[in-house]
């Protein structure tokens, strides 16, 4: 195709493919001819429905699979071959990561965690089915799985020693900072060596980070005299000192006050805005506040609860016996959670899901962490597990069931 007949393409349609997305379904001719132009600008990409969807077309991929029934008929009905997703031997794949992944990427391919993250599930999918996991599939291609071996004492101490407490300093010494920057296999040996982590950091030679019960005197103290100063307001917060490495302090307060709005109490100071509130109250809060502020997603009880609005939800699920009937009490359908047939289940991913995130929307774990865990706890309740889902789906489309390690 040249600049000409391009022109000549987009007259025809009565709009451009590749800036305006068109108002109905269009024709399988039609749909041709917009391929006939993505392929002009994109070349070889365009065979991809996955490329597509992720570079805002797949309102395409959508409307070729409502035509063709799945974008395989639709690339053969072109006359082109499709992108080879064929099972492939377990000499080819040993050459793929041998003369592809490991050049290209180093250490890093050798952790299926992140090729799945990077657009690599597929490869891990196949090697997982060929050698049944993926530390198999390391150790036939000759390498040490990424520090995954149970290591003795003196290794973890060493390991500590030369690379964790130089990189970190004081930090290493602490298994919660460990575990939330990908050091948790290192705590998680550690602990199984030592039986726990102070007695690791005894060995050592180290004090473990003081943790001793402080006294009611000393917990206001430390609360004045450093949270108050450095965090202000949201040192009331027992739930914002948790995600910040004070869960330690959150929990000796509570054995020492019972509860963290008597220690609040105790402090002088005004517990945040927790005091109960009558039906009419939670209702005019949600109308004046939350909905002008958040729109649609203050309908969420989950979402609320995720953005510091947690204690409006714990009251209005107090006064209203569940969240269902306070959304209803204001007027508003609750978001529709009714659970889908597996009909229905199917659809949503064909249509939706697979169109707007391509291969991600395989992987049970990225959907629960991209606001689908609904979608997903639906799919388990009706086909028992996700990858009986997968095999569901293999009638529309060509899927490898994909089993995920863990790391």
């Amino acid at each position: 195709m040249n600049k000409a007949e391009y022109n000549k393409t987009k007259k025809k349609l009565g709009f451009n493919p590749l800036t305006k997305k068109p108002e109905k379904l269009l024709s399988k001719n039609d749909l041709k001819l917009c391929f006939s132009m993505f392929k002009w600008k994109y070349g070889e990409k365009a065979k991809n429905s996955g490329w597509l969807s992720n570079n805002k077309y797949s309102w395409f991929v959508k409307q070729v699979r409502k035509r063709f029934s799945n974008w395989s008929n639709f690339i053969k009905a072109l006359g082109h071959e499709p992108l080879n997703r064929k099972l492939k031997s377990k000499e080819e794949l040993i050459q793929i990561w041998k003369e592809e992944l490991y050049p290209k990427f180093g250490e890093k391919a050798k952790s299926c965690s992140w090729l799945n993250n990077n657009k690599y599930c597929r490869f891990v999918g196949q090697s997982i089915t060929r050698f049944g996991k993926w530390s198999n599939f390391i150790k036939e291609i000759g390498h040490e799985s990424l520090y995954r071996k149970l290591k003795s004492k003196e290794e973890l101490k060493q390991h500590w020693k030369e690379e964790l407490y130089p990189k970190f300093g004081e930090k290493a010494k602490n298994c919660s900072w460990l575990n939330k920057n990908k050091y948790s296999w290192f705590v998680g040996q550690s602990i199984t060596r030592f039986g726990k982590w102070s007695n690791f950091i005894k060995a050592l030679g180290y004090k473990p980070l003081q943790r001793k019960l402080k006294s009611k005197e000393e917990l206001k103290r430390i609360w004045k005299e450093e949270l108050y100063p450095k965090f202000g307001e949201k040192a009331k917060s027992s739930g914002w000192l948790r995600n910040n490495e004070y869960s330690w302090l959150v929990d000796q307060v509570r054995m020492r006050f019972g509860k963290w709005t008597n220690f609040i109490k105790a402090l002088g100071h005004e517990f945040l805005n927790r005091k109960p509130k009558s039906k009419e109250e939670l209702i005019q809060i949600w109308k004046k506040e939350l909905y002008p502020k958040f729109g649609e997603k203050a309908k969420n009880g989950k979402w609320l609860m995720r953005n510091k609005c947690n204690w409006f939800v714990y009251q209005a699920s107090i006064r209203f016996s569940k969240w269902s009937n306070f959304i209803k009490a204001l007027g508003h359908e609750p978001l529709n959670r009714k659970l889908k047939s597996k009909e229905e289940l199917i659809q949503i991913w064909k249509e939706e899901l697979y169109p707007k995130f391509g291969e991600k929307a395989k992987s049970s774990g990225w959907l629960n962490k991209n606001k689908y865990r609904w979608f997903v706890a639906q799919v388990t309740t009706r086909f028992g597990k996700w990858t009986n889902f997968l095999k569901a789906l293999e009638g529309h489309f060509e899927i490898t069931v994909e089993k995920m390690e863990i790391y």
